[in-house]
């Protein structure tokens, strides 16, 4: 109850600027304070980030209650989940003064390519942990590891034949992104905002339409 600026903290209440603290209250920095302390020297912290914003490297004023700056992270934008959803380039990365990382891609000899791995699971011996495998889609070398191969047998599955970021992309793709669209409804015809799509397979009801069909 009543965290601010804090991650990681269980069961506490009162606490302000705190990390990793359990069954704790009122606290500012991982310090513990009396009620009547907390509530005073918590007032002036609020009061100074209102009076003197946190000012980043473009520019822009951070005031208290809004998130950091981008420029804390300690990822580029390029390593996080921010550029898949909102991808950019690396020179808008930049002009943003956001880091950007340039990756170094590993050189691999490719001992058997994705395409001649066993069809079933039955088929594929311990020794497929010992190939260097070539994804079918990139080209891009990667291992099946001894857990993934016996979460296959377990599974009564074949191994993958892409690589875990082809595989991790084809599933992003099914994602919906934060981006609305002006479509119609697949029954009635009606106008609707969806976050499909036009292009997706799936079938868009509009509220009235999607109560009667299915619930």
């Amino acid at each position: 109850m009543n965290i601010e600026y804090s991650i990681y903290s269980t069961a506490c209440k009162n606490v302000f600027g705190c990390v990793n603290l359990k069954r704790k209250s009122y606290c500012i920095l991982n310090k513990e304070y009396s009620k009547e302390d907390y509530e005073k020297l918590t007032a002036q912290i609020i009061g100074d980030m209102k009076k003197n914003p946190y000012t980043d490297a473009s520019g822009k004023t951070y005031l208290y209650g809004e998130f950091f700056p981008m420029e804390f992270s300690p990822f580029a934008y390029n390593e996080t989940l921010s550029y898949r959803f909102f991808p950019k380039t690396k020179e808008e990365v930049i002009s943003q003064k956001l880091n950007w990382l340039d990756k170094e891609e590993n050189q691999y000899t490719i001992t058997k390519n994705g395409n001649d791995l066993p069809d079933t699971i039955q088929e594929t011996t311990d020794e497929t942990t010992k190939e260097v495998v070539g994804c079918i889609e990139c080209g891009k070398a990667f291992k099946v590891t001894p857990a993934e191969l016996n979460l296959m047998r377990k599974l009564q599955l074949p191994l993958p034949s892409q690589c875990p970021n082809c595989r991790h992309e084809r599933r992003f793709k099914r994602t919906n992104l934060p981006k609305l669209y002006e479509r119609t409804c697949a029954k009635c015809a009606k106008p609707i905002t969806t976050s499909y799509t036009p292009d997706r397979p799936e079938i868009v009801y509009c509220e009235t339409c999607y109560q009667q069909e299915v619930v």
